[in-house]
């Protein structure tokens, strides 16, 4: 009998996106400081990053259905 998956975290803390993209926890808060990376801060230098900003920035050609245009984008077919 095989296990259920257990679904993704909503949010994942900057050492799990450091580990996930393969690089140092210091590029990882850069990122959040600089505006890169989208995180919601949850106490003195604690970070919370949405899985949807993450998954943003691993596939940034993804479409998702619920997401309007951003502005000054054509939509034109």
């Amino acid at each position: 009998m095989t296990q259920p998956q257990t679904p993704p975290p909503a949010f994942y803390t900057t050492a799990e996106v450091a580990r996930i993209l393969r690089c140092s926890l210091r590029t990882v808060q850069n990122m959040i400081h600089r505006q890169q990376l989208p995180a919601t801060i949850i106490g003195k230098n604690r970070y919370r990053i949405p899985r949807s900003a993450l998954e943003a920035l691993l596939y940034p050609g993804a479409v998702d259905e619920e997401a309007t245009p951003c502005a000054g984008t054509s939509q034109h077919p």
